[in-house]
C-alpha cells in the first residue's frame, strides 16, 4: 500500500493517559495514536469518523436532555 492509498483522521485525547484507540473493521484490527494525526486505510478511517460523529451526537443529545 503506498502513501496515495492511506487517510489522515485525529482522535482526541478524552483523559491524560488515552494514548491509543484499537479499531476493528472486518476483523482486522490496528491501533491508533490519539493526540496527533495518523494515516490508516479508508476503511478505518471511515470507521474511526464515524465513531467520533456517534460520540459528537451523543454529547449533543446529552447538552440538551440536561438543559
Amino acid at each position: 500500500m503506498n502513501d496515495k492509498e492511506l487517510v489522515s483522521v485525529f482522535i482526541p485525547k478524552r483523559f491524560k493517559d488515552d494514548d491509543v484507540r484499537t479499531v476493528s473493521v472486518n476483523g482486522r484490527y490496528m491501533t491508533i495514536p490519539t493526540g496527533k494525526p495518523f494515516l490508516i486505510e479508508p476503511c478505518f478511517a471511515e470507521a474511526v469518523n464515524n465513531a467520533l460523529l456517534a460520540d459528537e451526537l451523543a454529547e449533543k443529545y446529552i447538552s440538551s436532555v440536561a438543559k
